[in-house]
């Protein structure tokens, strides 16, 4: 009897340790999709943020009057840019991405105040640089739009395995806290 006790024993431990072991495995693929989701927003963004110098210094002698307007963009640009990279080394800290969310909400109603501006200059609107620009603006605006969407849902998909069995009872044992989605 005592020997089949000990192997009931032996065979629930080894079921408590395939399950931790499952769970662990799913939890980190879903952190790597995770990382690689934010890879995509975090070259769409560095795109992005590498045209708005052109696009100030083409309409910078037409805005000269919006110089505050123009300097706002350079430095809520330069802080999105700050926050990104702080992001992009822990995609999964929720202060990270919080901070993020915050610069890019500032720096793209500056950037669209901005580019308002630029819609409302014939001068600007007439140079082919110009539209040109204004167009993979807006074209990097719909990617970064659909990186954005593709890694909230790994988000969800990552926040998932803190709601079921037996995630609700194994994620917090292991250290691991909820992603925050990142919204703009």
């Amino acid at each position: 009897m005592n020997l089949i006790h000990f192997f009931i024993l032996i065979g629930l431990i080894g079921l408590v340790v395939a399950i931790l072991l499952n769970h662990r495995r799913l939890v980190k693929k879903t952190q790597l999709q995770l990382k690689e989701r934010f890879i995509q927003i975090d070259l769409e963004l560095q795109k992005r943020n590498v045209r708005i110098p052109e696009l100030i210094e083409i309409s910078k002698s037409s805005l000269s009057q919006e110089r505050p307007l123009l300097e706002a963009v350079v430095q809520t640009r330069n802080q999105a840019s700050s926050a990104l990279q702080k992001a992009s080394l822990d995609p999964s800290s929720s202060e990270a991405i919080n901070t993020l969310h915050l610069a890019e909400k500032e720096f793209q109603e500056t950037l669209r105040q901005f580019l308002n501006k630029i819609s409302t200059q014939a001068n600007l609107m007439n140079q082919p640089k110009m539209v040109e620009l204004l167009k993979i603006e807006t074209d990097s605006q719909k990617k970064i739009s659909t990186a954005i969407e593709s890694y909230n849902h790994s988000i969800t998909n990552y926040n998932n395995h803190f709601e079921h069995f037996p995630g609700s009872l194994l994620t917090p044992l292991l250290g691991l806290e909820k992603a925050t989605p990142f919204r703009l």
